[in-house]
């Protein structure tokens, strides 16, 4: 249901970093400063680290850079199979197209959807949803804009609209969407998701915990929306709470990899190097093309004194070649241990 290969994948990691490091420090200031993931520049937040002890030769931890999906998409209806009417078999078929990627099936049988019934507001929605993952916003806005001609209460036409519009970078016309899709339908769990990262790039911290909490009361069960709360908390200085939604996220996900990566980064960030060491493995195990997994979990090994398993693990990162940027890291890391790549 929510679309994100995390909408905030470790996004508040990345950048309030020092907030977890300034909680090993016996005295640091958490005051937040940073913007929200895919928000621009963010000014340094200044920490005693005078007395954290972390081995000088260790580098901090490395964060994914922020996505550009800072939202999520409507949430999809479920029909039984067995009770589809044409038009339904046709939306039903898109979707099913659209969950495997691939995209472009998935507008035909939208489009064969509308066809046949020009006024139903879900196949609307439906291409709007797969205009946007095309990174076709324009025509995505139209079909939301469509399916709320057609039916004004849909609060999930003005969720997927709100959503392409925050990908152009039209936040306030975002809000005012996000806010109307939560009025018409105050369970919509993927509206105060939205909402929630849009008061983050607001640097409304408390506000987007605030809807963070409101969608994990909607669905207890979701690892995703503990894993955006415990971001926020971060912003906020609230490692501990931070920390405890990361927990909730791997209690209720255990395979889900970015939960294990979270509360790895964390400990790595903590100096907890073998919990660390744990979690990235497992991080690994899960998802075994995640180069930041293997950074960091290289940093950690140095820590521990594990030399060999961190010049695999930074090799690993140059084999992979999947992010220009680690893989400088990876290699500088290499020369800084005298080991070829």
């Amino acid at each position: 249901m929510l679309v994100r290969k995390k909408i905030l994948l470790l996004i508040a990691l990345l950048l309030s970093l020092s907030l977890l490091l300034g909680a090993c420090s016996k005295s640091s200031s958490t005051e937040p400063v940073d913007n929200a993931a895919d928000m621009g520049e963010v000014p340094a937040t200044v920490i005693d680290m005078s007395n954290v002890e972390v081995p000088t030769d260790t580098p901090l931890p490395t964060l994914p850079p922020p996505t550009d999906t800072p939202t999520v998409e409507p949430s999809v209806p479920t029909t039984p199979t067995n009770t589809l009417d044409p038009y339904s078999e046709l939306i039903a078929a898109g979707i099913a197209f659209y969950e495997s990627g691939e995209y472009e099936q998935a507008l035909g049988k939208f489009e064969e959807a509308i066809a046949l019934n020009p006024t139903n507001a879900e196949g609307y929605i439906q291409r709007g949803r797969a205009h946007a993952k095309m990174g076709k916003l324009d025509e995505a806005i139209t079909d939301y804009n469509f399916a709320i001609n057609y039916d004004p209460n849909s609060a999930r036409a003005y969720n997927g609209r709100g959503a392409a519009y925050a990908l152009k970078g039209q936040e306030k016309q975002a809000m005012l969407d996000f806010n109307k899709a939560i009025s018409l339908d105050p369970y919509l769990t993927d509206a105060y998701v939205n909402r929630g990262v849009a008061y983050a790039k607001q640097e409304k911290y408390d506000e987007a915990i605030a809807d963070f909490t409101q969608a994990i009361n909607i669905e207890p069960d979701n690892a995703d929306l503990y894993l955006d709360r415990g971001y926020a908390y971060i912003f906020v200085g609230e490692s501990e709470k931070a920390f405890a939604d990361f927990e909730k996220a791997v209690e209720l996900a255990p395979d889900n990899p970015e939960a294990y990566f979270s509360r790895g980064t964390y400990y790595l960030s903590n100096a907890k190097y073998e919990e660390a060491v744990a979690d990235l493995s497992k991080a690994i195990e899960l998802d075994p093309d995640n180069s930041y997994a293997y950074m960091n979990r290289g940093k950690a090994y140095l820590a521990l004194e594990q030399t060999d398993n961190a010049i695999a693990d930074f090799k690993k990162v140059v084999e992979l070649n999947n992010v220009p940027d680690l893989v400088q890291e990876a290699n500088e890391q290499l020369q800084k241990l005298n080991a070829a790549p």
